[in-house]
């Protein structure tokens, strides 16, 4: 078993490039608002942006701090008028919208998403149903 690699600051800001449209694309889905969206995914990157992160958890943890960056701060759904994909993901409660992002917007693995957003890979699985149900996608 090989010892976790640490970032250098070369190596972070590398990571911030790589996964910033990643972070940025979770919190205007589940945010529905361009600025809200920026400003949560800022806040994200500046908790994971730090010397002792292990490289391999680096995207999952700025997406899994994009949602605690987002929880509880969803606009009204008005907002979202404009634009219909969000708006079909914003009716959704909350830990189904950010399971369905997850897994169908970004391409999570239900591992990965499971881990992003604190749960078992049978709650991301169970979650995501819901979703798609709710919003008339084909099943798994």
């Amino acid at each position: 078993m090989t010892a976790p690699t640490r970032p250098t600051y070369t190596t972070l800001n590398d990571l911030v490039l790589r996964y910033q449209d990643e972070a940025y694309t979770l919190a205007y889905y589940f945010l529905g608002q361009e600025q809200a969206a920026m400003e949560a995914t800022q806040s994200a990157f500046q908790k994971v942006y730090r010397p002792d992160i292990v490289v391999e958890h680096f995207r999952l943890e700025a997406l899994r701090q994009v949602l605690q960056q987002c929880r509880g701060k969803r606009p009204p759904i008005e907002t979202c008028k404009s634009d219909p994909v969000c708006e079909r993901l914003h009716r959704l409660p909350e830990e189904e919208q950010a399971a369905i992002i997850l897994i169908d917007v970004l391409g999570l693995s239900y591992e990965q998403a499971a881990y992003a957003l604190s749960r078992n890979q049978q709650q991301v699985g169970k979650l995501v149903s819901q979703a798609r149900r709710e919003l008339n996608l084909p099943g798994d």
